[in-house]
């Protein structure tokens, strides 16, 4: 397969990652540059039965490795190899996702761990912004964190992303379930997420000691304090060693992680917005005048994206997407596009 004959832009947003870079082309096709190394883990990963499900399920972009045309300008940059992977209709950032959208992407991720972690493979990367959505569907999109397990620590290493999975996926969803506090601001003052001692302290009285919260807030605090306050006062640091750990009780925790993220539900708060069919403020007659006009104005082409900015619940954004192949629908009331998703 060869590579679009256009010019390659590399991606603003990804740099951090030294083993790889996202080019964009004029007509938004997708490619990565690889080093050497994350291209030979690449490589033998699209081999695997179970990526190639994943592939065939919608749970992952199909990646494919290209040469010729404008890809040589990548490998020109210092890269390998160049793959492409299929372009998601649209990025988002999980600050604009409602809880059910977090907490899909927070399964996804899971099931992918476990999937990998039972093939000898893991994900050494447990952040969001590694997933999109192909309409409202979540699908991930970072193929190179998929590395063999044993290469940090023999098969028995612990999950090596645990507490970047808390920061950025199961705190926020705990703090919207248990204390109704919206996660979107907070994520998006901060893209690392919210810390363990951060986190430990919106848990109070009787919160504090719920099993969830014991586990995997306040006991993962307690030890970030401790290493914090030996810092501070001048102790000796210990080289840290990661103890290999049995098969079980990795999985163990990938699994309780798992039934934590599933049971928690958003705490909504129905407004008049989030609650669009019953409160909006037309007459009968006018919001009928309406959804005729839209019906007809929509049914007139066919679009690629429609924005529904101020969308509520949704109504519209139903309406449009019988002619359109994606509807971006945006509203500050997060309860109401929950409804919505």
């Amino acid at each position: 397969m060869s590579g679009s004959s256009e010019k390659l832009f590399p991606d603003a947003g990804s740099f951090r990652d030294p083993a790889g870079r996202v080019y964009v082309s004029g007509d938004g096709r997708v490619f990565r540059g690889l080093t050497k190394e994350s291209a030979s883990r690449v490589e033998e990963l699209i081999r695997q039965p179970f990526f190639n499900g994943w592939v065939e399920s919608g749970k992952v972009v199909k990646t494919s490795f290209v040469s010729g045309g404008s890809t040589s300008a990548v490998l020109r940059d210092g890269w390998s190899a160049v793959v492409e992977h299929t372009a998601v209709p649209f990025v988002s950032y999980p600050y604009e996702w409602t809880f059910s959208m977090l907490k899909d992407a927070a399964l996804l991720h899971l099931d992918l761990l476990q999937d990998a972690m039972s093939n000898g493979w893991t994900i050494k990367d447990a952040t969001p912004y590694n997933i999109q959505w192909t309409g409202a569907r979540p699908v991930f999109i970072d193929i190179p964190s998929i590395v063999p397990r044993g290469q940090e620590g023999g098969k028995g290493e612990p999950w090596i992303a645990y507490r970047q999975f808390c920061m950025l996926f199961l705190y926020p969803l705990m703090l919207k379930s248990h204390l109704g506090i919206d996660f979107n601001p907070i994520l998006r003052a901060d893209l690392e997420g919210i810390s363990p001692p951060a986190a430990a302290l919106y848990f109070r009285g009787w919160r504090s000691f719920l099993p969830s919260v014991l586990w995997h807030v306040r006991f993962p605090a307690m030890v970030e304090n401790s290493i914090a306050r030996r810092e501070r006062d001048g102790a000796e640091a210990k080289k840290r060693v990661v103890k290999p750990r049995s098969e079980a009780v990795v999985m163990g925790l990938v699994r309780g992680v798992k039934n934590v993220v599933r049971g928690l539900r958003p705490s909504v708060r129905h407004s008049d917005w989030s609650d669009y069919e019953r409160t909006h403020s037309y007459g009968e007659s006018h919001f009928e005048e309406k959804t005729a006009f839209l019906r007809k104005q929509t049914a007139l082409r066919r679009r690629r994206m429609v924005w529904d900015l101020g969308a509520n619940t949704g109504a519209f954004s139903q309406i449009c997407s019988a002619n359109s192949d994606i509807v971006i629908a945006v509203d500050s009331d997060s309860d109401a596009l929950e409804r919505l998703y």
